[in-house]
């Protein structure tokens, strides 16, 4: 059996740089350095008077990605994070959409496996690193992901589409916004 190991380019992020209902996915690809995924699962252990190894429970998970991008003001999903550091957004104000795509998991139909997360930006400055202004701080997620098939249009961008209908009706159509230039 073959050993695979996914590589850094198969794991997309887009993030939602329209202002209105239907979101506008921008791939996050040039001018960022970093994008880890920092979830951690939360645990509770308990011991029961029966018992003489306690046992662990995974009772939820804190979602958080840290990230680093060069300030490349010209890239939109840049340009969005910086504006939201720059003017000092909080609660509704700093939240995204991040679109995680899977493109070593092909779904049936075309697409690939996708999640999308509501994020609270948290800004944590910027440096200059060889005289290029870079930007840093953590995407902090909000709620639970909403799983689904993103299907990338050839032109940039693509759409998602949620696997239930309650989600679907909430997250539907995506425009394609050409970032690959």
């Amino acid at each position: 059996m073959e050993k695979t190991i996914v590589k850094r380019t198969q794991l997309e992020h887009y993030m939602d740089v329209g202002s209105g209902e239907t979101p506008q996915w921008a791939r996050m690809g040039y001018g960022w350095s970093k994008f880890d995924d920092a979830t951690s699962a939360q645990t509770e252990s308990t011991k029961y008077i029966n018992m003489d190894t306690e046992s662990t429970d995974t009772t939820s998970y804190k979602t958080a990605y840290n990230f680093e991008c060069d300030l490349m003001y010209s890239d939109p999903t840049i340009k969005k994070v910086y504006e939201i550091y720059k003017n000092r957004k909080v609660l509704g104000d700093c939240l995204v959409k991040i679109l995680t795509v899977e493109k070593f998991n092909a779904v049936s139909g075309g697409g690939y496996v996708a999640r999308m997360e509501t994020c609270a930006v948290a800004p944590s400055g910027t440096s200059e690193n060889n005289n290029k202004m870079k930007l840093s701080g953590a995407f902090n997620g909000l709620g639970d992901p909403v799983i689904g098939k993103f299907a990338p249009a050839t032109s940039g961008g693509g759409t998602f589409t949620a696997d239930t209908a309650e989600a679907a009706s909430a997250n539907s159509e995506s425009k394609a916004v050409n970032t690959e230039e």
